[in-house]
């Protein structure tokens, strides 16, 4: 005689390449002190258990009301460092309405988690890029999780915009990838295809203190400093730059 084990899932976690906006096709690394995540065949972190919710959990054909509000933190991590490490959070509990659409909050629907490529990380032909060596002004020393934006015109009507978000990691170095800068562009003077020429501007915007990892889309709306910004970095044919920058807290 086979028994049953029916249990239910609080939420799910798909994680989500922040260039190309697909789903990274295998399992990380999730840790919280909230709940339990488990990895299913599709490399989806599933939210099985969570502090309040396990009463819930083991009601599924006539569930309880759901306990909570609780917002989970957790910290995910790619062995294999493509990716770098990030901190997230998921409201609980989810709908379990089913209706068409999918409600944004529904138990069905995975929250999607955007992750930045590491130092290390593959980028794609015909990318731009920016290798940065991140440190603080005061020692001299490696500055890890300081978010690096790179703004500049591409004279395509829409002004200045932010063309590639990059972090440093724990040795201070960051990578920054610019894939909408294309490769060609007409020359103003003679009209003629030449290589795109742009004028970038870099902001660097320091983690809370005291945080190892860090959400780094919660860091993206801030604004720089003055003097951490530096600007009159122009990207050529070669399509990389490569350079150090001194952070001040």
């Amino acid at each position: 005689m086979k028994e049953r084990l029916d249990r239910r899932v609080l939420g799910a976690v798909r994680w989500v390449d922040h260039l190309t906006g697909r789903a990274v096709p295998r399992n990380l690394t999730v840790r919280s002190a909230q709940a339990q995540f488990r990895a299913n065949a599709s490399h989806v972190a599933l939210i099985v258990g969570a502090s309040g919710f396990d009463d819930y959990t083991a009601a599924f054909a006539d569930p309880l009301p759901a306990a909570g509000p609780l917002a989970v933190t957790a910290t995910v991590e790619d062995p294999l460092g493509d990716y770098l490490p990030r901190a997230f959070s998921v409201a609980l509990p989810r709908s379990v309405l089913v209706s068409s659409p999918l409600p944004a909050d529904s138990v069905f629907r995975p929250v999607d988690v955007e992750l930045l490529p590491g130092a290390t990380g593959r980028t794609a032909p015909g990318w731009a890029e920016a290798r940065v060596s991140v440190k603080r002004l005061a020692d001299n020393s490696a500055f890890p999780n300081v978010l690096v934006r790179a703004r500049g015109d591409l004279a395509d009507g829409q002004g200045a915009r932010v063309l590639g978000v990059g972090m440093s990691d724990a040795r201070g170095e960051a990578l920054v990838i610019m894939p909408e800068i294309p490769l060609l562009q007409p020359d103003p003077v003679s009209g003629k295809m030449a290589p795109t020429q742009v004028n970038l501007t870099f902001e660097f915007v320091p983690p809370p203190a005291g945080q190892t990892v860090v959400d780094w889309t919660q860091l993206l709306p801030t604004a720089a400093q003055p003097a951490n910004v530096l600007g009159g970095q122009t990207l050529g044919g070669s399509r990389r730059l490569s350079f150090e920058f001194k952070v001040t807290v």
